[in-house]
């Protein structure tokens, strides 16, 4: 079961609204003490939220519990717009174009592939590489 305050989450209360709350709620970077971490706030890349989002469905889908179907549907909503949200503020130059998942560069690969054939040990590990 989801946790919070020690508390468990029944999955089947789950409605539109408390995720509305809890993705508005993770959208924006806080600190540890869940406090804005900047001024004026930040948002999340997109690729962070959407974590949650596989961490919610891997939840339902461990417990074989069935999501409400509105609730479904808020989800699709909000990531579609948080997309949106997020292209744009990149527009506009107020989030890095960097922000979130990144391709690797060709050094990069170069690197793994370097490291792997020069590797003294664990030869699984860098045959994967």
């Amino acid at each position: 079961d989801i946790m919070h305050n020690n508390e468990s989450v029944i999955l089947e209360h789950i409605r539109s609204s408390h995720l509305k709350d809890f993705f508005g709620h993770i959208s924006i970077k806080r600190d540890r003490n869940g406090n804005y971490a900047h001024d004026p706030p930040r948002f999340q890349s997109y690729s962070h939220v959407c974590g949650f989002h596989s961490g919610i469905n891997n939840e339902f889908i461990e417990t074989g519990t069935d999501m409400d179907k509105d609730a479904e549907k808020t989800i699709k909503k909000i990531l579609s717009g948080y997309k949106r949200k997020v292209a744009r503020l990149k527009q506009q130059g107020v989030m890095k174009v960097t922000e979130g998942k990144a391709q690797i560069t060709f050094a990069g690969y170069k690197t793994i592939a370097q490291k792997a054939v020069s590797a003294a040990y664990d030869f699984a590990l860098n045959t994967f590489a």
